[in-house]
């Protein structure tokens, strides 16, 4: 048996795969305290997860408790990137900070004056923005919270962190170093000490990189009796949530597209190099000669989320079952999805979300079904700039996660991407690909194409097709969708 746990947007998840069989035997899951202090800032409290993820684990040892006997191994998919100082015994100094947050954007643009605008994206291959890169976010603690900073040993992730909880190991995975904008493009396991110097700390301030693939350690005795999880159980070091989705939907060699529906949206395409462009964000994914380049969107579910709590005071259903009733293009109604800033391609915190088109005639159908092809738009833009990166158009997109549940969502992407949807039935992928490396990592697993084989009954799908009827619409919502951000950026 083998245990994934998958600390994700909104839950966290855990999963017992049969690696005798394949099956999924075991599931569990307990809900996670995001916080939002302010219109910047985006945070969770480490030792409040810490207690998410041991009440998951007692969860499912009490429900499963034969399955958890067997367990010969775990591992962890993790949100990321994310910061979090730690003392020198190694406790939480601060909340740590998330991936959309953008209270750093001010220190982007200092370091952007110091080292030059192109100089992050020249050496890492990514661009430096709030929230996804972690040099910025050292920088804003240590001239916003010095008393912090005076006292942090390691500037660690929350992966860092688990990690170390579980086993006392201390160490950090390729996916969070390529996003750092702390280490060379292509070499992972180095710091880049040019980049290091401009915000005044050393490498010996960092975890040290390990292999996704690699045990970190055992679970500690006092972790086992806490859970009810095998005492000495290997753990594999924790991989970033977005590659472990993609390995658990079966993506992970050169060529491969999948899209993670979710809170945010990520498309992403295995290459056998890193690609270099900054638009994307360029990571290292599971296997050690395979990097994805992903475009990456800041809210896509958050968007449905926002416009049900907060527009229209309903549920998803019940905005969903509206949005069925409107034309599509909604009647030259465009929804710009950037109420979290955006990332690719226009990398800009600052930006917020717009409608554009609203009369008279616009209702909730209208506004619902705006938002879901504004997303749709948000796709097509990023694949088509992938596209022209790697010079192939794939026939096809796998998709899972929670947005790909929603079959009209899935039609107005196909039709705006012009080519179906691959749908997995089987949702829970980020948990999943947990398994597949907590397998890889101990050894119960030979090969990834092992692992592929061992859970291709999981990976059931559906085909969407694109609607025909609905395409000239779709497209001349594209082609305004495309033209607003210019519009008005300068608004912002």
């Amino acid at each position: 048996m083998l245990l994934g746990i998958d600390i994700g947007t909104s839950a966290c998840k855990t999963t017992i795969l049969d690696s005798a069989t394949g099956r999924i035997v075991a599931t569990a899951r307990h809900p996670l305290n995001y916080l939002y202090p302010d219109s910047v800032r985006a945070e969770i409290d480490a030792e409040d997860l810490w207690h998410s993820v041991t009440s998951v684990l007692r969860q499912i040892s009490a429900q499963y408790p034969k399955e958890v006997a067997a367990l010969k191994a775990a591992a962890i998919s993790i949100v990321f990137p994310t910061l979090l100082p730690l003392s020198a015994d190694n406790a939480p100094l601060c909340n740590a900070i998330l991936y959309n947050d953008r209270r750093s954007q001010p220190q982007v643009d200092e370091l952007n004056r110091r080292l030059g605008l192109h100089t992050v994206e020249r050496i890492t291959g990514n661009t430096l923005t709030p929230g996804t890169s972690i040099l910025p976010g050292i920088l804003w603690l240590k001239q916003n919270m010095p008393e912090i900073t005076s006292k942090t040993k390691t500037y660690a992730t929350l992966g860092t962190f688990i990690i170390h909880r579980l086993t006392g190991a201390i160490g950090m995975d390729p996916a969070h170093a390529s996003l750092s904008a702390m280490c060379p493009m292509g070499r992972e396991h180095e710091w880049s000490n040019e980049l290091l110097q401009a915000v005044g700390i050393t490498s010996e301030q960092l975890p040290v990189v390990q292999e996704g693939l690699g045990t970190a350690g055992h679970l500690r005795a006092e972790v086992a009796k806490e859970t009810g999880l095998p005492s000495d159980l290997p753990i594999v070091w924790t991989n970033g949530d977005s590659v472990l989705s993609a390995f658990g939907a079966g993506v992970a060699f050169p060529g491969q597209v999948f899209a993670a529906c979710g809170s945010t949206d990520n498309i992403i395409v295995c290459a056998d190099r890193p690609s270099g462009n900054p638009i994307f964000c360029n990571v290292r994914h599971i296997l050690p000669d395979v990097w994805s380049a992903t475009g990456s969107m800041s809210a896509a579910g958050a968007s449905v989320k926002w416009l049900c709590d907060s527009l229209l005071q309903c549920s998803v259903d019940a905005a969903m079952a509206d949005a069925k009733n409107a034309a599509a293009g909604c009647g030259g109604l465009v929804f710009l999805p950037y109420l979290l800033g955006e990332r690719t391609p226009v990398w800009d915190a600052n930006v917020r979300g717009v409608f554009l088109g609203l009369s008279l005639t616009t209702g909730r159908a209208e506004a619902a079904r705006a938002v879901l092809e504004g997303v749709a738009c948000a796709w097509r833009q990023m694949l088509e700039l992938l596209e022209k990166e790697f010079s192939f158009r794939p026939a096809e997109i796998v998709t899972a996660g929670g947005g790909s549940t929603n079959h009209l969502w899935n039609q107005i992407k196909a039709t705006m991407l012009d080519r179906p949807l691959i749908v997995l039935d089987f949702n829970d992928v980020g948990s999943l690909g947990a398994c597949l490396t907590a397998g890889l990592g101990s050894g119960v697993l030979k090969t990834p194409q092992q692992a592929f084989e061992l859970t291709a009954p999981l990976r059931n799908s559906h085909l969407v097709e694109p609607v025909a009827e609905w395409k000239d619409a779709l497209d001349s919502a594209y082609d305004r969708y495309n033209q607003l951000y210019p519009a008005v950026k300068h608004l912002f």
